[in-house]
């Protein structure tokens, strides 16, 4: 799976519940916010995605730590 692939398909499948998860840790749990962060952070998962390993860590892990 390429990465295009491998972005399309967690963004479509993880989107909205990463969205409502991130609603809880944002000032006024803004959805807007909320939803700014997720977007920012598949931003990031974009730009370093040299770095992830499918040898240490699953996909979902890896972004984990990137939302966080």
């Amino acid at each position: 799976m390429n990465k295009n692939e491998l972005f399309t398909q967690h963004y479509l499948k993880n989107y909205n519940r990463l969205v409502k998860r991130s609603t809880w840790r944002v000032p006024n749990r803004s959805p807007y916010l909320a939803e700014e962060c997720v977007q920012e952070a598949y931003a990031r998962a974009l730009r370093y995605f040299k770095t992830f390993n499918p040898e240490v860590d699953t996909f979902d892990k890896w972004f984990e730590g990137i939302l966080r």
